[in-house]
């Protein structure tokens, strides 16, 4: 009977469809429903839906109440659910339907067919099917702009059918045409834990972001692709175009934000950083030409480098030290053209040069930076990071110290290039004027880490010993620079060796092991050897002040008096080496006191009287102290006789002009070999030699007119004072 019923039926579409579905929804409703024959009913009702679904081909419209109310009727009648097997049937007819009206625009009208599909009567179709219908009503839903209806749909998923793939993504693309920022950020993380075919998720949200969402969501998304791949893309992605584009985001992110944010900041340098090591796996590849694989590197390497300088000023400048070490860290192919490599050398040079800045400025205030996050990644890449205030800073002084002798290995790669034409002269000067600038900044630096206990900072130390320290004033003084970076050197040197240091300049930490920084304290020989390059240095210079060695002179004698009157009295060893060194700066400063004063007649740069009287004045007292002591045991005296030998002489610089000296100066230099230090004696003999160059500076100048007729009474005073006391001056 139901096989003849369904013929007729078949026969009746032929002449009306709609005819013939009200026929069979009766036969269903009235006959198959209430009787036993469940593999009939089954089958009429998929014979129903097959009529449904072909009238509705080629209208635009169906009357989807109708449906709704003839499987309502159905499922009443029956009680009962398809099974598996002919829900299956079902959903392959509704799905043709479903699929016909959404590629045609119909949206409103696909969202009925799901809807009819997802009705009780087929609550078998499973978990997979039923989700996709779902994921189909969102889709129209958000197509439509009726949001609140897509989140409806979404929040009355399963949690099951919530966590799948597509129904991540469809949530992020809500979540941005909503505006919701945490819904979107939440779910942007749930889907880059999706691991689908070639992360086509991940780059169809790229394409939404873009579309509907902000800048950074967009880089946000690609950089979530990049830390997938873990920087190993495949072939089939263009690893610089997404690098490029991502970074490019990033950069309109980061310029129409309203304050500054520093995550923004924090991903624009993992960019770079990956772009890095891109440009380093391109330096071989043969899939691209060597023009194209060094426009990609100069790309990164000038927009790094260009947006750091750009935001010098307003970004932490951690980040702009990171932006401009990675500009420098960009490969070139290999074997690129000479011309190419000389202006890579040329463009780190420039980088290094403001990051050494910036290494000193955040040196200088270490005590603002509490932890390793306050400095820049780069500073300590490859090393356990610093945590101690000590270690924060001797960590940027070392990179500061770095980047300067980077720079001068760069300048001597071009001096090369200049010897082929490569690189022009200016150039070269130009570099050299940035040495220049950078050589007190990297002596300052090399004089805190050789000050700094290496117990106290994590890593090595460059160079920890006084030769450094005097190599780096010979470089200075090979540089010709002006009169004022011997000014800034003599005072560094002056700063370090005096109580405090170089730390007295600076706000006051507090007290403890873990923030407060060794003192940097020089020995008196290391101070009085680097004093006096720096006076043999500054005597050749064009623009050579004698005022300004004179002062000098007279810092490194009251260093040295100071330090040993602070030492303690039984250390007569000491104590002789200090006075051999007063001895040598005496010597010194009558070499060039007679030089002066034997051009002084000329016209020539005198050496200032003031600091001769000084200086006579304080080595007469020095003897007085000397008298005052109670007598040193033999030992002693032996120890400090043995002490006098001027064992670092050489770095006392020899003036040309020796043959100049008076006799008196002479005598006591001829016999200052055979003198004892601790004598008193041999000071006043100083003392009065240092009047009688006084004296004949005087009468040099006397000729010109301008010469001080009382000047000559200090000679006398100091030798009357040497009679009373029965000494041979």
């Amino acid at each position: 009977m139901a096989f003849r019923i369904l013929h007729y039926v078949h026969h009746l579409k032929s002449l009306s469809t709609a005819h013939a579905i009200r026929v069979l929804e009766s036969y269903i409703v009235l006959r198959l429903a209430s009787s036993d024959e469940h593999a009939w009913t089954e089958k009429a009702i998929i014979t129903l839906i097959w009529l449904i679904t072909a009238e509705g081909e080629g209208q635009s419209s169906v009357d989807m109440l109708f449906l709704e109310g003839t499987f309502e009727k159905i499922y009443r009648a029956w009680n009962k659910a398809l099974s598996a097997e002919a829900t299956h049937g079902a959903l392959i007819l509704f799905w043709k339907r479903i699929e016909h009206t959404f590629d045609h625009g119909l949206k409103e009208i696909t969202i009925k067919w799901c809807q009819v599909a997802l009705h009780q009567l087929f609550c078998k179709a499973g978990d997979h099917n039923v989700g996709k219908i779902e994921r189909r009503i969102v889709k129209c839903q958000i197509d439509l702009r009726n949001f609140e209806a897509a989140f409806a749909a979404l929040e009355t998923m399963s949690p099951a059918r919530k966590q799948h793939p597509l129904s991540r993504y469809l949530r992020y693309c809500l979540a941005l045409r909503r505006g919701d920022e945490v819904d979107a950020r939440s779910t942007l993380a749930s889907l880059a834990t999706v691991h689908d075919d070639r992360n086509k998720l991940l780059f169809a949200a790229v394409s939404e972001a873009t579309q509907y969402g902000s800048k950074l969501q967009g880089a946000q998304l690609l950089q979530r692709v990049l830390d997938k791949y873990n920087d190993n893309l495949p072939p089939e992605i263009d690893a610089s175009a997404l690098l490029r584009c991502t970074a490019r985001l990033l950069l309109l992110a980061v310029s129409e934000a309203d304050d500054l944010d520093e995550e923004l900041l924090s991903r624009l340098c993992g960019i770079f950083k990956s772009a890095v090591s891109f440009t380093q796996k391109q330096q071989v590849s043969e899939e691209t030409t060597m023009e194209h694989r060094l426009q990609e590197s100069r790309w990164f390497e000038k927009t790094s480098y260009n947006t750091a300088v750009q935001y010098l000023r307003s970004w932490p400048t951690k980040y702009v030290i990171d932006l401009l070490h990675y500009s420098c860290q960009m490969h070139l192919p290999t074997h690129a053209p000479s011309q190419v490599q000389y202006e890579k050398h040329i463009h780190e040079t420039g980088a290094k040069y403001i990051q050494a800045i910036l290494y000193t400025v955040q040196a200088r205030s270490a005590a603002t930076l509490p932890t390793a996050e306050d400095i820049p990644k780069t500073a300590y890449s490859g090393k356990a990071p610093p945590h101690s205030p000590t270690e924060i800073k001797s960590t940027l002084y070392r990179n500061v110290f770095a980047t300067y002798s980077e720079i001068r290995t760069h300048l001597n790669a071009l001096r090369e290039g200049s010897s082929t034409g490569l690189v022009e002269q200016e150039v070269l000067e130009g570099i050299t004027q940035k040495l220049i600038v950078l050589t007190p900044l990297a002596f300052e630096a090399l004089l805190f880490l050789v000050g700094t206990s290496t117990a106290d900072v994590s890593g090595p130390t460059p160079v920890q010993h006084d030769f450094s320290l005097a190599e780096m004033v010979d470089q200075m003084v090979l540089l010709n620079p002006p009169q004022k970076t011997y000014s800034l050197f003599a005072d560094m040197i002056l700063s370090a060796s005096m109580s405090g240091g170089l730390e007295s300049t600076e706000p006051s930490q507090p007290s403890g092991p873990e923030s407060s920084t060794p003192t940097v304290l020089l020995p008196v020989s290391t101070t009085t050897n680097l004093l006096a390059k720096l006076i043999s240095g500054l005597r050749n210079h064009p623009d050579y002040d004698s005022n300004r060695a004179a002062r000098w002179m007279r810092c490194m004698v009251q260093i040295v008096l100071d330090r040993r009157r602070d030492s303690r009295p039984q250390n007569q060893y000491q104590s002789g080496k200090n006075l051999s060194t007063v001895a040598r700066i005496t010597e010194h400063a009558l070499d060039l006191a007679t030089s002066a004063a034997s051009s002084a007649a000329a016209g020539g740069n005198d050496y200032p009287p003031e600091e001769l009287e000084w200086l006579a004045v304080t080595l007469f007292n020095l003897a007085i102290d000397l008298y005052a002591l109670p007598p040193p045991l033999p030992a002693a005296s032996c120890s400090a006789s043995d002490s006098a030998p001027a064992d670092h002489d050489e770095h006392i610089p020899e003036h040309k002009n020796n043959k100049h000296k008076n006799k008196n100066q002479g005598s006591s230099s001829s016999s200052s070999s055979g003198e004892i230090v601790t004598l008193p004696q041999f000071w006043a003999r100083k003392a009065v030699a240092v009047a009688d160059v006084l004296v004949m500076m005087n009468t040099a100048t006397a000729r010109a007119g301008v010469g001080d007729s009382d000047v000559g009474a200090l000679a006398t005073v100091l030798r009357e004072r040497c009679q009373r006391l029965h000494w041979d001056v």
